[in-house]
């Protein structure tokens, strides 16, 4: 999984990436399970992972865990900064909107605590809470997703999102 906007480029200069989890991260391996490519050898492989962990393009960062190779240039993290200048503003608004149902979630659950001490033998079911939070956060999540569906390398997930 990595941290932030990530995907893969490609020997060629493809900038691929797929639909982000609910947190608004991708995943390389999510995305290579939907691509014919080979993650085999780490000095012949014809693709490298990156990511942004930050929403700042200066961040990029190839995220291997033995080598980068050779074939690897500024051109292709260039590329890869493109696309992740073109995604930020739909990323933007995704966080935006999910921290603010996560904040009005959080707001809600602190509320409860009190009703526990007046009424201890009640279970009280705060499900509907949670579940209304992770519905509007989906709704923020397939509001990026459209945002990003139409972008040059965006690769969708079989049969719709994960």
């Amino acid at each position: 999984m990595c941290v932030g906007f990530g995907g893969i480029i490609t020997r060629d200069g493809q900038v691929l990436f797929g639909d982000p989890d609910a947190d608004g991260d991708w995943s390389h391996e999510s995305l290579l399970e939907r691509l014919p490519l080979l993650d085999g050898d780490p000095y012949l492989r014809n693709f490298v992972r990156f990511e942004f962990p930050r929403k700042n393009e200066n961040s990029f960062r190839v995220d291997e865990v033995l080598s980068v190779p050779g074939w690897f240039n500024e051109e292709h993290e260039q590329k890869a900064k493109a696309i992740y200048r073109r995604v930020l503003p739909a990323l933007d608004v995704f966080h935006a909107k999910s921290g603010s149902i996560s904040a009005a979630f959080r707001l809600r659950i602190a509320d409860l605590p009190d009703i526990d001490d007046l009424f201890p033998d009640i279970s009280i079911d705060t499900s509907f809470i949670y579940n209304e939070y992770r519905e509007s956060n989906l709704r923020a999540l397939h509001e990026l997703i459209e945002a990003i569906s139409t972008m040059t390398g965006y690769v969708p997930y079989p049969g719709g999102e994960e």
